[in-house]
């Protein structure tokens, strides 16, 4: 057991990490760093490897991992495969965290900190919408970004996420006084989410808000239709207030029609339409080229590292002006990379998470909470490689292993 002034350090590794989780990558990386270096000194193996091997979520993560490491045998030790390992990696921070002993209270202080560290980001993308300040920001150079410390992939995620921390906490409480405060930090978190560019946030959020007032007021006709009608009022508002979202809504709907309209002609775009180099065009091609991929190496993939390189290579490919990149779908990543198989294995992952959830919660409907996190991840992994990225697979990694699989923390524990 760790004594008093390494647990001391410990738990103050741990809230910082909540806080700069959503602000920097080279300091939660330290902390990270930080973490393991006490986990290893603390030794106590037998119990530490008793408790993870107790948790089958962990084991999925290991074995994972294991496999996707074993795809360099027939794949190919690259730039790519480097990256893309030491990047999945770091999901093995959820079976040292889930073997170390955090205290209720000292994970209470972590959301507090990643929720003060989301406030940041949320004023920061807000403030460069209106033009405040000045974001430099790479992606969609000629527009207007609302970006804080995070990328608009990942700011629109991890908002998601915070808003409905915040929505559980504020439909729980019976108090009027925290009630205000808390609807003030919703407005900014759902303001800041609804001008952003990032689709999948906002899309996973509309789509677990709705989940969330159907279970949780199910068995009150009443009040359900009254939050579902309030919620598609706000949406309308919305809507006509964010020009970033319903102009991004009908792109991505029109992107789509004009892909498929030309793929019946033309594999290649043509004078009139240009429909790669967009965001639902490039994934649609992805999606048509890699699964030619898949079929030729449908059990064990073509190899870690190597599913690029087969792209490159693959004759027929729909658009081949398009160049070679990652599929902007985790699943079909995972299937090309090491086929059936690693799919499986990393499905399993899921699998096993929500299952230790259902066993430890008392009540769906006062801890559907804890459901949250692997549902936007299994929803968002559609639409890009979120845990081949650093700050949704930390994200990922800090909320499953302090909150989702504790059976000794229920929402109603965490106090904001």
């Amino acid at each position: 057991m760790l004594n008093l002034n390494k647990q001391n350090i410990l738990n103050y590794l741990f809230i910082s990490l909540g806080f700069f989780a959503s602000i920097s990558i080279f300091i939660s990386d330290i902390l990270i760093f930080g973490i393991i270096i006490i986990w290893i000194i603390d030794r106590g193996w037998k119990r530490k490897w008793k408790l993870i091997k107790s948790c089958h979520f962990s084991i999925a993560i290991i074995m994972f991992l294991v496999f996707y490491v074993l795809g360099l045998i027939w794949g190919d030790l690259n730039i790519y495969s480097l990256k893309w390992i030491r990047e999945q990696s770091l999901l093995i921070i959820i079976p040292i965290m889930i073997s170390m002993s955090i205290p209720k209270k000292i994970i209470q202080k972590v959301l507090i900190a990643f929720l003060a560290g989301m406030c940041i980001n949320a004023i920061m993308s807000i403030g460069s919408y209106l033009d405040f300040w000045t974001v430099r920001y790479h992606h969609y150079p000629n527009e207007n970004v609302a970006v804080g410390f995070l990328d608009h992939f990942d700011h629109s995620v991890f908002l998601a996420f915070s808003t409905m921390i915040l929505i559980a906490k504020f439909f729980e409480s019976n108090n009027n006084k925290f009630r205000g405060g808390i609807a003030i930090f919703i407005l900014l978190f759902i303001v800041s989410l609804f001008i952003s560019h990032g689709r999948a946030g906002q899309y996973v959020f509309l789509m677990i808000l709705g989940l969330f007032l159907l279970i949780r007021f199910i068995n009150k006709p009443k009040y359900l239709i009254l939050n579902i009608s309030l919620m598609i009022c706000f949406l309308t508002i919305m809507s006509s207030f964010s020009s970033t979202f319903n102009t991004r809504l009908i792109q991505g709907v029109q992107e789509s029609i004009n892909f498929f309209n030309l793929l019946k002609y033309s594999s290649v775009n043509t004078q009139d339409i240009t429909v790669t180099d967009t965001p639902i065009g490039d994934r649609l091609t992805y999606l048509i080229n890699y699964s030619k991929i898949v079929e030729d190496n449908l059990w064990l993939g073509c190899g870690t590292g190597n599913s690029m390189n087969y792209y490159q290579l693959l004759e027929n490919k729909v658009f081949p002006n398009l160049p070679a990149r990652p599929p902007h779908n985790n699943y079909l990543f995972i299937l090309c990379e090491i086929g059936i198989i690693g799919l499986l294995l990393w499905l399993n992952i899921f699998i096993q998470l929500l299952w230790k959830i259902y066993k430890n919660i008392n009540s769906v409907q006062l801890d559907f909470i804890k459901f949250i996190l692997p549902i936007i991840f299994l929803f968002i992994c559609l639409t890009d490689e979120y845990l081949v990225r650093h700050n949704s697979t930390l994200l990922f990694c800090l909320f499953t292993s302090l909150f989702c699989v504790r059976p000794d923390i229920s929402t109603t524990d965490l106090k904001i």
